[in-house]
């Protein structure tokens, strides 16, 4: 693409189409995702809306799972630059999803570019939705940053999937402009110190008055945890943990899906419709990979039994009608890349690190996203499903350790000194001693090793903390956190947390 006759030109009638607030600045005031957001129950404002720079000529990604508000989000961002005072044309966003290759979105670009600097050559900002239903986007990136059209300009592109990040960092080397900051940003479901800090303003209040809403306090009390102390921030948010675990049980039903959590709160249940959304939405981006909805069914069907169970991609084939496992192993990491599962390896004492060669655990990001997929496979009722689910407390503790893995590794992130190259699968471990003593989750945190055991019950037994001891004596760790329902006490090399203060601060 170094040199070529632009193939498709777009009408500049058909670029304003999507950016009405070109004629009247107000009129972002109407867009749907803006009415949507001021007339919803629940309005989740990610902290990742202000870790964006538009003073310099940066290429951003954002990525994240579907339905959970990323096109919310930039028009959120489109109207903060108006407020602030930006032209209105100076604003441009175009939603990719109906374009048909990289040449496209160079013309749309090329259209918009060449049209605002007919009048002005101040910098300009560019959103691209769902830039990642474009094969080969990148090309289309790099040839716009090596042709000098996107000179004065910051650029936020959007996509559901995971493989994009790493793909534009190899096709856009010294391509995305100079920062400190980490230019692939991924915005996951709401987490639950979100959900709750959005929806109860006095805990939120409570948040703030402890700094807990800064990386740097959160990582001191984690490490403090992490060193059996308990951090005076959690005796205040102690006299909240009624309203806590309340809330954690609402978030075992809604995940950390703004609709779901809106439909929630207003009605009491979640619409039909929401479910059937995401399940769209994932088995739309599978066909897009050329994957079976059948086979999807059947690795699904069978995950959502053994969540939390270490176990073998051969194991999950046997269960099903696929014949080999490597085809397994494709769609789990398929699912993977669009956000839907993640999974952990044992951790390798001898390697300090994953053993790739054992059995992994596999869980599901997000609550939501659990429950609608397991009862899309099951047939049933969604909502109805949904609490069938959670009737049994032992299933609830299988939730909570998916909710744990989730927050543990967005934890890890947030620890990360490499946050470019971070690798979740070399930071976050389960443990297993040959006697098949377990512990659900080992954190890299620099070079030390957290043991984190979940027991979501009312008392913590010796068992419990035999398992830490047991693994501190194996692996030379000091100390580990084991997260209860209630209990917070320092037991011998153990500090015992409830589960719902501990996911205020990760």
């Amino acid at each position: 693409m170094a040199s070529r006759a632009r193939t498709r030109i777009f009408p500049i009638g058909e670029l304003a189409s999507q950016n009405k607030w070109w004629a009247n600045p107000k009129a972002i005031t109407e867009d749907p995702s803006i009415r949507a957001f001021s007339q919803s129950d629940f309005q989740w404002e990610p902290r990742l809306r202000y870790m964006f720079e538009f003073s310099k000529d940066l290429v951003y990604s954002l990525r994240g799972p579907r339905q959970i508000g990323k096109t919310t989000l930039t028009k959120l961002m489109v109207r903060d630059l108006l407020d602030q005072g930006v032209p209105q044309d100076h604003i441009f966003y175009f939603d990719c999803e109906n374009l048909s290759n990289r040449q496209d979105i160079v013309a749309v670009v090329e259209s918009y570019v060449e049209w605002v600097r007919r009048r002005s050559q101040n910098r300009v900002h560019v959103f691209l939705d769902e830039v990642s239903a474009i094969p080969e986007w990148q090309r289309g990136v790099k040839f716009l940053v090596d042709s000098g059209t996107l000179s004065l300009s910051t650029v936020i592109v959007t996509g559901s999937h995971s493989m994009d990040i790493k793909a534009s960092s190899e096709r856009l080397p010294g391509r995305r402009g100079q920062s400190q900051a980490v230019l692939d940003k991924l915005m996951m479901p709401v987490k639950f110190s979100e959900y709750v800090e959005t929806i109860d303003s006095d805990i939120a209040q409570a948040i703030r008055d402890l700094d807990l809403l800064k990386q740097e306090e959160r990582r001191r009390v984690f490490l403090g945890l992490s060193s059996r102390t308990i951090p005076e921030s959690f005796d205040q948010l102690l006299s909240y943990a009624k309203e806590l675990n309340a809330y954690l049980q609402q978030y075992f039903i809604t995940g950390g899906v703004p609709p779901a959590i809106n439909d929630y709160m207003k009605k009491g249940r979640i619409e039909a419709s929401r479910y059937r959304d995401y399940v769209d939405a994932v088995v739309g981006d599978l066909r897009r990979w050329n994957k079976r909805e059948n086979y999807l069914r059947q690795i699904v069907a069978k995950i959502a039994e053994v969540i939390c169970t270490p176990v073998s991609w051969n194991s999950i084939k046997n269960a099903t009608d696929i014949p080999h496992h490597q085809t397994v192993a494709e769609y789990v990491d398929a699912l993977k890349d669009n956000y839907t599962l993640i999974y952990t390896y044992r951790f390798d004492s001898t390697k300090r690190g994953p053993a790739f060669e054992k059995d992994k655990k596999v869980y599901f990001h997000d609550p939501f996203i659990f429950h609608a997929l397991r009862t899309w496979v099951a047939g049933t009722d969604p909502f109805e499903g949904t609490l069938g689910y959670l009737d049994s407390p032992q299933r609830v503790s299988l939730l909570a350790e998916s909710v744990v893995c989730d927050h543990l590794i967005r934890l890890a992130f947030m620890l990360s000194p490499q946050r470019h190259t971070f690798d979740p699968t070399a930071a976050l471990f389960y443990w297993r001693t040959k006697n098949e003593r377990e512990i659900d989750f080992v954190l890299r945190v620099d070079s030390t090793y957290v043991p984190i055991e979940l027991t979501f019950q009312n008392s913590i037994s010796s068992e419990d903390l035999f398992a830490i001891a047991q693994f501190n004596s194996i692996e030379g760790s000091k100390s580990g956190i084991v997260l209860s329902r209630d209990e917070l006490s320092v037991e011998r090399n153990t500090v015992v947390v409830p589960l719902s203060l501990f996911l205020m601060i990760v």
